[in-house]
C-alpha cells in the first residue's frame, strides 16, 4: 500500500466516522426535542382538562378555549409523531 492509497483510506475511514457523529447527534437532538414535545403536551392535556372541568361545572362557558387547546395538543401530537417517524424512535 502507498502512502496516497493510506492516506485516502484514513481520509475515507475519517469522513465515515464524521458521518456517524452527525448521525448519532441528529437522533439525539431529536430525542431532546421529542422528550420536550412530550412535556409540552402533558402540559396541554392538563390545561385542556381543567378548562373542560371549569366549562361543566361552572356557568362560564369556554368552547373557544376547549377548542384552541384541541389543536394545541392536535398539533403536538402531530410533531411527536413525526419525530418518532423521522428517526424512528
Amino acid at each position: 500500500m502507498s502512502w496516497e492509497e493510506f492516506r485516502e483510506s484514513a481520509r475515507a475511514l475519517g469522513a465515515a466516522a464524521a458521518q456517524k457523529i452527525n448521525d448519532v447527534t441528529d437522533i439525539a437532538a431529536a430525542r431532546v426535542r421529542l422528550a420536550t414535545v412530550e412535556y409540552q403536551l402533558k402540559n396541554a392535556y392538563t390545561a385542556f382538562g381543567k378548562a373542560a372541568y371549569l366549562h361543566f361545572t361552572s356557568d362560564v362557558s369556554t368552547p373557544e378555549e376547549l377548542a384552541t387547546q384541541v389543536r394545541q395538543i392536535a398539533l403536538l401530537e402531530a410533531e411527536a409523531a413525526e419525530l418518532r417517524k423521522t428517526f424512528g424512535i
